[in-house]
């Protein structure tokens, strides 16, 4: 009796899972390939945004055109990421992928919907990108 009270208890206060699980956005893990093809056909697009999450030194030695730069290492990030977009889709690359993936995760934990996480980072597209159309290499930021 005490086991089918409890079953029915549980049936009837804590909901369907339908109701109590509700999906969290993650990011779409995307190759070096992929990723140029991303940027070549919404690169121009204003829903669509590249972000550095490197340090401002790395990003003032080369990054991807037109990518803005938020430090994933600066105890600001969480509070830079507010002042984004969360409906514009966003490409998230660092140097080698881990970073970019941890900012991805933080991204869709604060409500970013379209998130494409670059796969091996920067090292994986320049490996890609041999003709360097897309990098911008200066020492300048």
């Amino acid at each position: 009796m005490l086991g089918m009270t409890l079953c029915l208890l549980a049936q009837q206060g804590c909901g369907t899972s339908e109701e109590t699980t509700q999906e969290r956005p993650t990011a779409s893990l995307v190759s070096a390939k992929e990723a140029v093809a991303l940027i070549a056909s919404r690169g121009n697009d204003p829903s669509f945004a590249i972000l550095d999450v490197r340090t401002p030194d790395e990003f003032g030695t080369e990054h991807l055109r037109n990518a803005a730069n938020i430090d994933f290492n600066s105890p600001h990030f969480a509070e830079q990421l507010g002042a984004l977009d969360t409906e514009k889709a966003y490409l998230v690359y660092c140097g080698s992928g881990v970073r970019s993936a941890q900012a991805a995760a933080v991204m869709a934990g604060h409500g970013f919907t379209e998130i494409y996480d670059l796969k091996g980072g920067l090292t994986s597209l320049k490996e890609l990108d041999e003709s360097g159309g897309l990098l911008v290499t200066c020492g300048c930021n």
